[in-house]
């Protein structure tokens, strides 16, 4: 069971990286430099988020649930596998 766990938990993490690529493309979109900025500058992500949150409200909040399930499966597999 801990292992169906881990599983689980690896494929919310990849989720929470495509949206995270979905988010670097739209900065991509919206100019060259923006993306550079996501990419490269620290926190300019969240400078981008809050600039653009109707296009990027959707990938972020995937991502936010993503990694919050990846957390929950990890905990529930430690729990479940005690050594």
């Amino acid at each position: 069971m801990a292992g169906i766990l881990l599983i689980l938990a690896i494929v919310c993490f990849i989720g929470c990286a495509v949206s995270e690529l979905v988010i670097v493309v739209r900065a991509f979109q919206e100019s060259v430099l923006w993306g550079l900025a996501v990419l490269f500058i620290p926190f300019a992500i969240i400078v981008f988020l809050v600039k653009f949150w109707d296009r990027c409200k959707q990938p972020f909040l995937y991502g936010l649930g993503a990694w919050a399930l990846g957390v929950v499966f990890i905990l529930l597999g430690s729990a479940l596998n005690p050594q």
